[in-house]
C-alpha cells in the first residue's frame, strides 16, 4: 500500500522507509496560504544560500567518515567492503541532485534529498541503539549528522516558503519492507548511508561547478 505525504520541515517525522522506495518529481506548488511546512519559517537573512553551500560541503567531508563508521560495527560481512555492491547495492530510486545551476531546482532537489535522509537516520539510530547501544562512536556520529541535516532542513525550507513560495512538495514511498529485521536493517542502513555517500558528493561539486569564480 503507498503511503502519500506533504513533507513538512518543522520537526520531519522519521519515516518507516521501504528498501524499494520511489520519490515522486517534487513538483513546486505556489502558496495560497501559509502551509504547515512553512508555519515556523521566517524571512530570511541574505547569506542563507551561502550558508545551505557551506552546510552541503560540511556534510559532504562527513560523509565518507560515517558510512565507515558505520560498516565497522555492523559486522562481517559488512565490514568487508569488496563485497558491498552483492550486500547492499545502491537503489537506483533513491532520490538524485541534477547537473543545474538553477537555484530553485537545485533548493527542490536538496530538499527531497534530505527529508529523505532525514527520515533513513531516524531508523537507522534506531535500530543501531538497539543493535550497537554500547558504540558511543557510531551513536554520535548518527546523531551528529542528524543534527546538521535538521539545520540544513530548516534552511533550506526557510528559502523555499519565502522566496520561491513552494508550499509543499509530494512524496511517494513504496511498499514497506520488514526494516525492523536485524540483518535487512542493516543491509537498508548501508543502502543509505552508500547513497548518501555519493549523492551529497554529487551536489557539493554541482555547488563548487555552479559558483567558479569567473
Amino acid at each position: 500500500m503507498q503511503l502519500t505525504m506533504n513533507l513538512m520541515i518543522a520537526g520531519v517525522i522519521p519515516l518507516l522507509l521501504a528498501l524499494h522506495c520511489k520519490l515522486m518529481s517534487g513538483k513546486p506548488v505556489l502558496m495560497k496560504k501559509r502551509s504547515l511546512m512553512c508555519h515556523s519559517s521566517s524571512q530570511c537573512n541574505h547569506h542563507v544560500y551561502g550558508q545551505i553551500r557551506h552546510q552541503v560541503a560540511d556534510l559532504n567531508k562527513q560523509a565518507s567518515a560515517l558510512l565507515n563508521v558505520y560498516l565497522e560495527h555492523q559486522g562481517y560481512p559488512f565490514n568487508d567492503k569488496q563485497n558491498l555492491n552483492d550486500i547492499c547495492p545502491i537503489n537506483a530510486s533513491f532520490p538524485s541532485v541534477h547537473q543545474t545551476c538553477n537555484k530553485k531546482e537545485i533548493l527542490i532537489d536538496l530538499y527531497k534529498i534530505f527529508v529523505f535522509f532525514n527520515a533513513s537516520l531516524g531508523n537507522i539510530t534506531r535500530d543501531q541503539n538497539n543493535f550497537n547501544p554500547a558504540v558511543a562512536q557510531l551513536i554520535q556520529a548518527l546523531n551528529n549528522t542528524s543534527n546538521a541535516v535538521r539545520g540544513l532542513l530548516s534552511n533550506l525550507t526557510c528559502l523555499l516558503c519565502s522566496e520561491y513560495n513552494v508550499s509543499h512538495v509530494d512524496v511517494t514511498y513504496g511498499n514497506s519492507s520488514d526494516w525492523n529485521k536485524k540483518l535487512q536493517s542493516k543491509k537498508q542502513g548501508c543502502q543509505v548511508l552508500r547513497w548518501y555517500e555519493g549523492v551529497v558528493s554529487e551536489a557539493a561539486s554541482n555547488f563548487k561547478e555552479c559558483h567558479k569564480p569567473v
